[in-house]
């Protein structure tokens, strides 16, 4: 082979080619496959890590919600269960509200209703509404044992949680609801408290898409629409689980889960966010990838030039040589190792061939000249090419000792060994090469641990969860766990290494127990069906030592499945104890019930038969009365003397005063055992004002005083009767207070109310004694006249009177001045306004004893003083009279040819009722004469029922000008005036 052969170009550029590619590959292919697994380990760890943080967070959030929803549930329906609330007693579901009131804090109204939907007892004591347009009352009615929903309070007028239950009667029938408006604060907090980074935040919506909570309390104002959000579209089309989406072109992952109402929870962070810290991991370990690739790379071009470049001009020189160019420059080289050396053998070879040259010509010319004696010095060439031959064997061994020490360096550096170095002396480009690979192993070494750092702090934050958390790959391997999750299994620690198998844990576990009973290959087989499927779960498991476990599962897409298991042993011991608490108050509350529902009933019986007593006692004290005033009327009609007529007078005055005592206490006494029987409608006011200001204005004139009043057109809504109770009072107290001046009596329209005043200028009533005057018995100043001060019930009534109305009741006075009572009374609607009967008029007579002469007047009474001292009266106004002392008597002289006039008729007549006798009556008369109905009930029903039929009324005792004038206007209206 010659030494062109061994010189040629082809073999230059192949050696320069191969040492650089060499090079790359051996640095740079191990680091960037370490690299690459490396990234998608902390990916997929990171990934893991941030959708388990926001799917715990709402996990959470459905917990609290579910069991504060329950809390309220279970205590309604206790409530609605109690006997208080089943008498539907408005004062006795009071107390049964008031005692729920303290284990509902967050409830701002707690109320009852009745079939009708209207209110029976408010815990805000505020005005009874209607609730009948409510979803809940239809859904109550229509046979629901509960109904729940979120729609704004019309108290609060803010979203609020409304759940009403059912209210049973006695024998098992609907009989109402009870209903309860809560603030959702409770709720708020459970969503605000989410720690989910800058971007991230909780939210719950209803199952329509009403927004029930958020984060910003801006959002909880109003039920605001969110049945466009990306999380209601996802949850309605996709159901639990995780979620991605996009807002305004930014990428976001949630967790959304329903709670048992069906209100949806949702936990979302913006999806860069939650990969922050693992992009960062990415990128700093991709800068350093780079930089370390860039020094390797530079380091591989500098070792394969340093390599080539001093061959390719030493091969230069030969091919020049090989030409018989000697007279080439050989550059005389300062390196020190073996490329220097063969740079200077190269010099060596041509000096040594042109000593060759020279010697041969010299010896040529001798022969020329005939001179054979010239030889050439062969050794002196054999030791100049073995020479080279040595250095050129030197450098070959130098590079692949170098070569070698490298290759085994960068394949320590491949398999993660960073504390390597390149042994032995090198000089020139081995030398810096030496020194490039160090530098190179420590950017690694940096490199390895800042990727260290950055899965430290993934492993960290699994740590820091409470539950134990495992993750498995697609193929059902473990990649990720945290060290709860040891601890709960107490698995061997060889056991628990990325890419163990999951089944290999489940078969541990199945061997001690912890897999439940049954067959343990067909619970492995059925948990890794469940893993492959990839189907949220959640379940409790009981180890055998006694520790309860929540298991809860949901795959994460791409990856492959989470497990969270939490430790509720002591939630449910405390939730057995809780039950077993709630089964001994429950038989404690069912025992104090039955105790208050007996005390209850003995109360109740005592309340009735005091109401009895005093109603019995009072008609029967009324019955002497009204006689007794009967023959003081006889008396002042035949007494002559000025002086006996001042004293019938002053009899009668006092016979008056007894009567509204008696009145007022059978008022009381109906008041407060709620037999007083309220009969609202629409009606103008005008009539009721102008026939009081007349009657009191005669009144006022007699005493001296003005009297001005002030009408309205305005239409209110009450019971006309009781209204004229209340301002009969007022008006008469302020004419009995009144020594000097005027009354003013007039209207003035408030929102929603017309408010009727009536003004004095009497002494005025003291701040602190202005509650004392609605109390029985109190008078604070007998007024100007002492024989007609009043009972001290008047006040008393009227404040009874307008709670029962809910009409309040206001009074202004200053002392020395005078008083203002005011009450207001609701505003009508015009549509419903009855058309009042009108009043017959009068038939004026110019003597009224006249037409009274000679008519045949019955008067059925079963007292005998009512029925002497009403003859005596009827007789001196020249009537014919026949007394009766009870049905039969009156039946026994009832017929067609003697039929009264005028009948007079008592209403309780021993076990019979006056209007009960009246139709035997008339079958026997065959004609209905007129009737006065004369009782000491005082009862407005029976007042009604006597108008409705049209009769006459008159209250006992009866006043004899009242009774004169309505049996002149009776006999006339009837036709039988003569």
């Amino acid at each position: 082979m010659s030494l062109r052969s061994l010189l040629s170009p082809q073999p230059r550029l192949r050696i320069f080619g191969q040492l650089l590619l060499a090079f790359l590959l051996v640095a740079l292919l191990p680091l960037a496959l370490f690299w690459q697994f490396e990234r998608l380990r902390i990916t997929e760890s990171g990934q893991a890590a941030a959708e388990s943080q926001l799917s715990l967070f709402s996990q959470r959030v459905v917990q609290q919600v579910d069991d504060w929803t329950a809390l309220n549930l279970s205590v309604m329906k206790l409530a609605a269960d109690q006997p208080g609330m089943r008498s539907f007693d408005a004062a006795a579901q009071r107390r049964v509200i008031a005692s729920v009131e303290p284990r509902l804090p967050w409830a701002y109204l707690i109320h009852t209703a009745g079939l009708d939907g209207r209110n029976l007892a408010r815990s805000d004591d505020g005005p009874l509404s209607n609730y009948s347009d409510r979803h809940y009352y239809g859904e109550i009615l229509a046979g629901a044992s509960q109904s729940v929903e979120i729609g704004l309070g019309r108290t609060s007028h803010r979203p609020a949680f409304l759940v009403a239950v059912p209210i049973k009667r006695v024998d098992g029938s609907l009989g109402g609801l009870l209903i309860q408006a809560a603030q959702l604060d409770e709720v708020t907090r459970a969503v605000s408290s989410a720690a989910l980074g800058r971007t991230g935040h909780g939210f719950l919506m209803t199952a329509e898409g009403r927004l029930i909570a958020h984060a910003d309390e801006q959002l909880n104002r109003e039920l605001k629409d969110y049945s466009r959000h990306p999380a209601f579209i996802a949850a309605r089309d996709h159901g639990d689980g995780l979620q991605r989406y996009s807002i305004d072109g930014v990428a976001r992952i949630a967790d959304i889960r329903h709670t048992r109402l069906g209100w949806i929870a949702v936990a979302e962070q913006d999806e860069a966010e939650s990969r922050a810290v693992v992009d960062r991991a990415n990128r700093n370990a991709l800068a350093l990838l780079g930089l370390t690739a860039a020094l390797v790379s530079l380091l591989s071009l500098a070792v394969a030039r340093g390599f080539a470049a001093p061959i390719e001009r030493v091969t230069r020189v030969a091919e020049q040589i090989s030409r018989g160019d000697l007279d080439v420059e050989v550059e005389a080289s300062a390196r020190r190792d073996q490329i220097g050396e063969l740079q200077r053998a190269m010099l060596g070879v041509r000096d040594t061939l042109r000593r060759f040259i020279d010697s041969q010509g010299r010896i040529a010319s001798a022969v020329a000249r005939g001179d054979f004696s010239q030889r050439a010095d062969e050794s002196a060439f054999t030791r100049v090419y073995a020479d080279m031959v040595r250095q050129l064997n030197q450098m070959t061994e130098t590079a692949d000792r170098g070569l070698s020490e490298f290759a085994r360096v960068l394949a320590a550096v491949a398999r993660g060994e960073l504390d390597v170095a390149v042994e032995g002396e090198f000089e020139g480009t081995f030398a810096q090469l030496q020194r490039d690979t160090r530098v190179t192993v420590e950017s690694l070494a940096h490199l390895i641990a800042q990727l260290e750092l950055n899965r430290g702090l993934l492993r960290a934050a699994l740590e820091h969860l409470p539950q134990g958390v495992s993750v498995v790959d697609l193929d059902l391997r473990l990649i990720a766990w945290n060290r709860r999750y040891a601890e709960i299994f107490d698995y061997p620690p060889e056991l628990l290494a990325v890419g163990t198998p999951i089944e290999s844990l489940m078969r541990v576990n199945a061997g001690r127990g912890l897999m439940g009973r049954g067959d343990a290959e067909w619970q492995v087989q059925r948990r890794l069906q469940h893993l492959q499927s990839g189907n949220q779960h959640v379940n409790e498991r009981e180890l055998p030592d006694g520790t309860v476990l929540e298991i809860r599962g949901s795959a994460l897409p791409g990856i492959g499945y989470v497990t969270s298991f939490s430790d509720v042993t002591a939630y449910k011991q405390t939730e057995a104890e809780l039950r077993a608490l709630t089964a001994t108050l429950e038989r404690r509350v069912d025992a104090r019930t039955r105790d208050l529902a007996s005390a209850t009933a003995a109360a109740e019986r005592a309340n009735r038969y005091k109401t009895r007593f005093v109603s019995s006692a009072v008609h029967d004290l009324l019955q002497p009365l009204n006689a007794a005033r009967m023959f003081a009327s006889a008396l002042l009609a035949q007494l002559q003397d000025a002086q006996a007529q001042q004293l019938a007078r002053s009899i009668d005055g006092a016979l008056a005063a007894q009567d509204q005592i008696l009145s007022s206490l059978l008022d009381i006494s109906r008041l407060e055992s709620g037999t007083l029987e309220v009969q609202l409608r629409d009606f103008v006011i005008a009539p009721l004002l102008d026939a009081l200001a007349r009657e009191f204005g005669v009144l006022a004139q007699a005493r001296g005083l003005m009297l001005r009043a002030r009408s309205s057109k305005a239409i209110v809504r009450s019971d006309p009767i009781l209204l004229r109770r209340i301002l009969q009072n007022f008006l008469s107290n302020a004419l009995r207070y009144t020594p000097r001046g005027r009354i003013v009596f007039g209207c003035r329209r408030v929102p929603g109310a017309l408010r009727i005043e009536v003004w004095d200028t009497g002494p005025g009533i003291p701040q602190h004694q202005q509650q004392l005057i609605f109390e029985e018995f109190r008078r604070l100043d007998p007024g100007p006249d002492v024989h007609e001060r009043g009972s001290g019930l008047g006040l008393a009534i009227v404040d009874r009177i307008a709670r029962r109305l809910e009409h309040p009741i206001t009074l202004r006075s200053q002392p020395g001045r005078g008083s203002v009572f005011a009450v207001s009374v609701p505003l009508g609607d015009a549509s419903r306004v009855e058309a009042e009967p009108g009043d017959a008029p009068l038939v004026k007579h110019d003597d009224d004893s006249a037409s009274l002469r000679d008519r045949l007047i019955w008067y059925i009474d079963d007292d005998a003083h009512v029925r002497e001292a009403n003859r005596s009266l009827l007789r001196a106004w020249g009537c014919r009279v026949q007394l009766f002392d009870g049905p039969a008597q009156a039946l026994a002289q009832a017929n067609a040819q003697d039929v009264p006039e005028l009948l007079l008729l008592d209403n309780r007549l021993g076990e019979t009722r006056g209007p009960d006798l009246l139709p035997a009556l008339v079958e026997r008369w065959q004609a209905q004469p007129p009737v006065i109905l004369v009782t000491a009930d005082a009862d407005p029903a029976l007042r009604s029922a006597a108008r409705e039929a049209g009769w006459g009324f008159l209250a006992k005792p009866v006043k004899a000008p009242a009774l004169r004038a309505l049996m002149t206007r009776l006999l006339s209206l009837r036709g039988f005036d003569r």
